[in-house]
């Protein structure tokens, strides 16, 4: 992460940042927010590297972290300790049996061991910053000291709601080995629709804000159509095919947001679940002999009740309100079988999936 590596500072909001190493800096902090130190660790490789620190507790126990990595540092003692899991493998049986060592366990106890019921709470701790903090603050309690924890008023968890609309493309393709089905396997006409919806997002602004978990609703209709006219020596036909369904949809995703500030790109997938609440299909041929026309109705095909898809988006957010950014995506998604062919003599009569290009628009709290 470049936070640990170089501090940037601008003068003004539009003024050009100044980039510093953290051999130029004792550190660097934002007000209620991150801070760092500067400070000299032992790489995994072995080498020294000095680093910005984020400096998570002080006190007579202090807990840091670089990238997925903690330290702690006991008062008087000077000496930054990394919290390891060790992952070895033993041969037994003649077998390659994995072994993984806690050792991060061993340096808790050796900076905590004059603190009794610390100590007791040890077993099963799991190396995660929300434990850690929460143990290191306990442990400055226990000593009667006082500490300071950084981000305090940062919460753990922030829920997010928005609302969105857009413009979506469909394009519904069934296909068939079977050519007398021909009819309902003609290039379908694309389907353009309006949705709307509500959108909830989950933050840690604690750990890292930059990616979100995501939960959609939305509702859409969509309507597809196909017309083939085929001629032959004995006469021609005119196929009349239509699809339409109406979806409630469920996207789950992740989203990585590139920056925090006033105008913030981002990336995001996920998979979606869709629900059919109604859904009917039709086919009218039109057979013509000389003059004579005569209209067959086929049997309509069986929609499944629900799909499965996987998208993936391109957007930016900014801000509109202190409390609330704007934002727009563009959204590509790919749902599976539409059309139940098990229920169909032969089975497997048809492959079918639908592809979705979504223009997305919204406004959602921070």
């Amino acid at each position: 992460m470049r936070a640990y590596r170089q501090a940037s500072f601008r003068t003004s909001e539009r003024g050009d940042a100044t980039d510093y190493a953290p051999d130029q800096l004792a550190g660097y902090g934002y007000a209620g927010n991150a801070r760092f130190e500067s400070r000299s660790i032992d790489a995994e490789n072995g080498q020294k590297e000095q680093l910005f620190l984020e400096l998570l507790v002080r006190g007579t126990v202090s807990l840091f972290r670089v990238d997925n990595s903690f330290f702690m540092e006991k008062k008087g003692e000077g000496k930054l300790m990394r919290l390891t899991i060790e992952h070895t493998t033993v041969e037994r049986d003649g077998r390659q049996v994995p072994i993984t060592n806690n050792r991060y366990l061993g340096v808790i106890n050796l900076m905590m061991h004059d603190c009794a019921t610390i100590k007791k709470s040890l077993r099963g701790m799991a190396l995660s910053e929300k434990k850690l903090t929460h143990l290191v603050e306990r442990y400055n309690a226990c000593m009667g000291t006082e500490a300071e924890t950084f981000k305090v008023k940062m919460p753990w968890l922030r829920l997010g709601a928005g609302v969105m609309t857009g413009v979506v493309q469909s394009n519904l393709i069934i296909s068939s080995d079977q050519t007398y089905m021909q009819p309902w396997t003609s290039p379908y006409r694309k389907s353009n629709a309006i949705f709307g919806g509500v959108a909830f997002h989950l933050t840690s602004p604690r750990v890292n804000e930059k990616f979100a978990l995501l939960v959609e609703l939305q509702y859409l209709k969509s309507s597809f159509y196909s017309y083939t006219d085929v001629n032959s020596g004995f006469g021609s036909a005119r196929n009349y095919a239509s699809v339409s369904i109406t979806d409630l949809r469920i996207p789950l995703g992740l989203r990585y947001t590139f920056s925090n500030k006033g105008f913030a790109p981002y990336l995001a997938l996920g998979v979606n679940n869709i629900i059919h609440s109604s859904g009917s299909s039709s086919m009218r041929r039109e057979e013509i002999y000389h003059s004579d026309v005569q209209s067959v109705h086929w049997e309509p095909l069986p929609l499944l009740k629900h799909q499965f898809g996987v998208w993936g988006g391109v957007g930016a957010a900014f801000a509109v309100h202190p409390k609330l950014n704007a934002f727009v995506e563009v959204r590509y998604e790919r749902a599976n079988t539409l059309v139940n062919s098990q229920v169909l003599i032969p089975q497997n009569l048809f492959k079918s999936h639908i592809n979705n290009l979504q223009l997305i628009i919204g406004l959602r709290t921070k």
